[in-house]
């Protein structure tokens, strides 16, 4: 927002005879979410640099082991796609659920991919992952400082996401602490929400790995639900791929496993 330096320097002063009439005081945090609040996006802590690259990379390498192709055709699932920004709209935490080999993590891929170009993401699977909690993740960016103060310096460029792909696969507990640890952090700062992906029956007999005070303070979810392919789909891969228009068909008995993304 350089070409708003101007705009920026009349706030400034603004915040500054409001917060000296209340007796208040600002800190860096608290300035940096009242400018954001007021629809400035900051570049963040200059020493934050090279660790955000880093974020940004780990981030693309975890979404690129995630297909989103079949027989050459990118197939988005844009019903699923629209019910997760909607949600967003009104909940910080939105969990994608369906069956195995419906695409989840495929919608978790197009979602992190198109945010990266607007926002701050973290991104968050059973490999990657790190073992050990924040600790072993801020060194795997190359990052010195606290969590809050790093989420905090992410979140002043307007919003930042974290991503968790395929709960139920997060066996290990070195890298479930490291997820709740970013999940505890994010939780706490305005400006951050978290989107996931499970199986439709994770947690629901109590066994949920997260943290009950992060999810607590993210407050109300909404679950999104991605199921087989759409006839709509089907038509359209089937005109890519004529090959698979038999298969695809409704009256084979094959045609009900074939509208499975994973096993099509």
């Amino acid at each position: 927002d350089t070409p708003r330096a101007g705009a920026l320097w009349s706030n400034l002063i603004e915040i500054c005879i409001a917060t000296s009439k209340a007796g208040g005081s600002l800190n860096l945090r608290t300035l940096s979410d009242e400018l954001r609040n007021r629809g400035f996006r900051l570049a963040g802590d200059r020493n934050f640099s090279l660790a955000r690259a880093r974020l940004k990379e780990m981030a693309g390498m975890a979404l690129a082991n995630i297909g989103n192709t079949i027989a050459g055709l990118h197939l988005p699932r844009l019903d699923a796609i629209a019910a997760v920004d909607t949600a967003l709209e009104r909940h910080r935490l939105v969990e994608i659920r369906g069956g195995p080999g419906v695409g989840k993590s495929g919608v978790l891929r197009h979602l992190a991919e198109r945010y990266l170009r607007l926002s701050h993401v973290i991104v968050l699977d059973p490999v990657g992952t790190p073992d050990g909690g924040w600790s072993a993740y801020a060194q795997s960016i190359g990052m010195s400082a606290t969590a809050t103060a790093f989420l905090s310096d992410l979140v002043a460029g307007g919003r930042g996401i974290l991503f968790i792909d395929s709960l139920e696969m997060f066996t290990e507990p070195g890298r479930q602490r490291t997820a709740n640890d970013l999940l505890r952090e994010a939780s706490r700062i305005e400006g951050f929400t978290v989107i996931t992906t499970a199986r439709s029956g994770f947690g629901k007999d109590g066994e949920s790995w997260l943290a009950d005070d992060a999810l607590a303070a993210l407050g109300a979810g909404q679950t999104v639900s991605v199921g087989e392919l759409q006839d709509a789909e089907v038509e359209m891969l089937s005109d890519h791929a004529p090959a698979l228009r038999a298969l695809l068909a409704p009256g084979p008995p094959a045609a009900p496993v074939a509208r499975n993304i994973n096993r099509l």
